[in-house]
């Protein structure tokens, strides 16, 4: 999350009605991401698959 506000600060600024645009970015960000993380990287490692279920 903290990386796509960093870039997307650098397009445009996060008040007004910009933050309609980061709002959803960053909330698929903050729950999408990690799911696919787990899904695709986690999964690959059993030892750490099981430490994180």
């Amino acid at each position: 999350m903290g990386l796509l506000k960093g870039i997307g600060l650098k397009v445009m600024p996060w008040d007004g009605l910009n933050f309609l645009v980061y709002f959803p970015l960053l909330a698929a960000a903050g729950m999408l991401l990690p799911i696919a993380f787990k899904k695709w990287v986690l999964a690959r490692s059993l030892p750490l698959d099981r430490m994180f279920s």
